[in-house]
C-alpha cells in the first residue's frame, strides 16, 4: 500500500539531527526512521546544509517497476534550502550513498527521485526491529504516556468520536444498541478514529519522536536469543468466539446484524469504506456491502478469505499458532502464546492449535470497557483478573519495544537467516511490514480508519503468500537445532517473521476496536 507513505510521521516537528546517524553507523535494523536518518545524514553531508534543516526523507517503497527498495524525494524537498538544482543534488547525494557499506546501489530517477537498494542483511534487519508491535506501529515507545491514558478523554475527543460527544479514549460503543446501521457506522468508526489518534498521540507524548534507537530489542544472535529465552513476552490467547453470534432472537436491526456477521466483521465492515456516507447498496469490493444489514450481509457473514475480517484475523492466528508449534517442540520463540506455558492455571504446551482448552469468551461488557492490551506484563499480567483500565496500548509481540537501547548495538544475522529472510515471499512481506508506521500516520493525521483497514488486509494477504510459499515453518519441519546451527538460524529467522507480523496484525486489530484469536 503506497498512500500510507504521503507522511513519514516520524518525529514531532519532522526535523531531527542527522549527524547522530554517524554514531550508528553499524547497522541496527533497517526501519523507516533508519532508512530516514541514513538519507538525511548523507545529504546533509553533501548539500552542506545544517543537519537540523534538513527535512524528513520520507522513504516509501517505489512501484513495482521501479529500481530499488526505497525511494524519497529527499533531494526536490532540499533543493530550495542548498540552492542545488533537485536532479544535481540527487546524483550527488546517490553517489555518497554508493559507498555506504549498507547501500548495494543509489539511482536518481526523474527529477529528483532517489531510489536506494540495500544489501539483503540490512534489508531484513527490520524483522528484528520490529519488535513490539505497538511500538514499531506508532513510532513510539511502550510504556510511555500511561497517565494520560488514564485520564480517559483524548484531545478532540467530540470529533473523533464521530459527532456524538465525548467518550473515554479506549471504550468500544455498544453497536447493538445504535437505532440504524447507518448511527452503528457511525460510533464503529469514532471509536477506531479515537484509538488511533490517541495511540499516536501517546507514543509521542514527553518527545518521543520514533527515531531509531530509543527503546530495546529483541537480541539477535543465537546465544543472547537462548540467554533471554525466559524473557519473551507473553500473547494473551483470544478466542473466535463472539458473543453476538449467540444471541437468541435479537431485536433491532444491528442486533439482528451482529446476530449474523458478528463484531469484529461488522466493525471491519463499517471502517473499510472510504465515504462517510455511503450510498445503499455501496460495496467496497465483491461481495462486501458498506453497510450490511442482516438480510443482505453480503461476504461479512462469510468465515472465508472473501470475508477481510476473517483474512486478517486468521493470518494472526496462524502465525501465533506457528509460535506455539515452536515452542511446543522445544525452540525458543520470540512470542509464547499464553497457552504455551505450564505456569497457574495455564494448561501445559499443545502440539496443534486445535487442542483441547477452551478459553472464556469474551463477553459483550469486556469487549467495550479493556483497554487494547497492556503496556507491560507484570508477573501477574497471565492471571484470571482483566489488566487494569485506562493504560496505554501495545500489542505483546516478542520483544519489549522496537529498536535498540544501544545506539551501536548490531543485529547479527548468519547466511542461513538472511536466506530465509531474503525468498521473494519473505521479502514482500518484510516490505509490507516497513510501510506500516507510514500508514497509521497517514490514518492518524487524515481520520480515516479504511487506510489501516486497508494496509491489514495487505498484510495478511502478504503473510498468508508467504506461509503458502512454504517459508512459514509449522508443524513437523521444527525440530532441534542440528548443524552447528544453520538449519536452526534459519528457522529462527522464520520464527522472528512470525512474531513481528503478528504483532502489527494483533496491534492493528486492536486500533480499530477488533479482537485478534489466537487459535486456529
Amino acid at each position: 500500500m503506497r498512500d500510507g507513505h504521503s507522511e513519514n510521521d516520524n518525529g514531532q516537528d519532522g526535523v531531527r539531527s542527522a549527524a547522530s546517524f554517524e554514531a550508528r553507523s553499524v547497522l541496527s535494523g533497517a526501519t523507516p526512521w533508519w532508512v530516514n536518518d541514513l538519507l538525511r545524514a548523507v545529504a546533509a553531508e553533501v548539500s552542506g546544509v545544517d543537519p537540523v534543516r534538513i527535512p524528513d526523507a520520507q522513504p516509501r517503497r517505489p512501484p513495482v517497476d521501479a529500481p530499488g527498495d526505497y525511494a524519497s524525494a529527499l533531494p526536490m524537498r532540499l533543493a530550495g534550502l542548498s540552492g542545488v538544482p533537485a536532479d544535481r543534488l540527487a546524483a550527488d547525494i546517490a553517489r555518497e550513498l554508493r559507498t555506504r557499506p549498507q547501500v548495494v546501489d543509489a539511482v536518481v530517477e526523474g527529477r529528483g527521485f532517489l531510489n536506494v537498494t540495500l544489501t539483503p542483511d540490512a534489508r531484513v534487519s527490520l524483522v528484528y526491529a520490529v519488535g513490539d508491535g505497538a511500538a514499531y506501529l506508532t513510532g513510539g515507545q511502550s510504556g510511555t504516556g500511561a497517565k494520560k491514558g488514564e485520564q480517559g478523554e483524548a484531545s478532540g475527543g467530540g470529533r473523533a468520536g464521530g459527532g456524538r460527544g465525548h467518550r473515554p479514549v479506549w471504550a468500544l460503543s455498544a453497536l447493538h444498541e445504535a437505532p440504524t446501521v447507518e448511527e452503528a457506522r457511525e460510533l464503529a468508526r469514532g471509536d477506531a478514529r479515537r484509538r488511533i489518534v490517541h495511540a499516536r498521540e501517546v507514543a509521542h507524548a514527553g518527545g518521543i519522536g520514533g527515531t531509531y534507537g530509543d527503546t530495546p530489542a529483541r537480541a539477535t544472535s543465537s546465544a543472547a536469543r537462548s540467554a533471554s529465552a525466559s524473557e519473551a513476552v507473553r500473547i494473551p490467547e483470544v478466542s473466535w468466539r463472539d458473543p453476538y453470534l449467540d444471541a437468541q432472537r435479537p431485536y433491532g436491526p444491528v442486533a439482528r446484524l451482529l446476530a449474523v456477521t458478528g463484531e469484529a466483521s461488522a466493525r471491519v465492515a463499517f471502517c473499510r469504506s472510504i465515504p462517510e456516507r455511503p450510498r445503499r447498496g455501496e460495496e467496497t469490493g465483491a461481495g462486501l456491502p458498506a453497510l450490511p444489514t442482516a438480510e443482505n450481509p453480503g461476504n461479512w457473514a462469510r468465515h472465508t478469505d472473501a470475508n477481510p475480517a476473517f483474512l486478517v484475523r486468521y493470518a494472526h492466528a496462524h502465525a501465533v499458532a506457528t509460535l506455539a508449534w515452536a515452542h511446543a517442540s522445544g525452540w525458543n520463540v520470540p512470542a509464547l502464546p499464553a497457552r504455551s506455558l505450564p505456569t497457574g492455571s495455564r494448561s501445559a504446551p499443545s502440539s496443534s492449535a486445535g487442542g483441547a482448552e477452551s478459553p472464556r469468551p469474551s463477553t459483550a461488557s469486556d469487549r467495550r470497557t479493556e483497554p487494547l492490551v497492556q503496556v507491560r506484563l507484570e508477573p501477574n499480567a497471565l492471571g484470571d483478573s482483566p489488566a487494569p483500565a485506562g493504560q496505554l496500548p501495545a500489542a505483546t509481540s516478542g520483544h519489549p519495544a522496537s529498536g535498540h537501547s544501544d545506539p551501536s548495538a548490531t543485529i547479527d544475522l548468519t547466511p542461513a537467516a538472511v536466506a530465509a529472510l531474503d525468498e521473494p515471499a519473505a521479502a514482500a512481506l518484510i516490505g509490507v511490514l516497513f510501510d506500516g508506521p507510514g500508514v497509521l500516520a497517514t490514518a492518524g493525521r487524515r481520520r480515516e480508519p479504511h487506510t489501516l483497514v486497508r494496509y491489514l488486509e495487505g498484510l495478511a494477504i502478504a503473510y498468508h503468500e508467504w506461509r503458502e510459499s512454504r517459508g512459514a515453518v509449522i508443524g513437523d519441519v521444527i525440530g532441534p537445532e542440528t548443524g552447528g546451527g544453520t538449519c536452526g538460524e534459519g528457522i529462527a529467522a522464520r520464527l522472528e517473521l512470525c512474531a513481528a507480523a503478528a504483532g502489527v496484525l494483533r496491534t492493528g486489530l486492536s486500533l480499530l476496536g477488533v479482537s485478534a484469536p489466537t487459535r486456529l
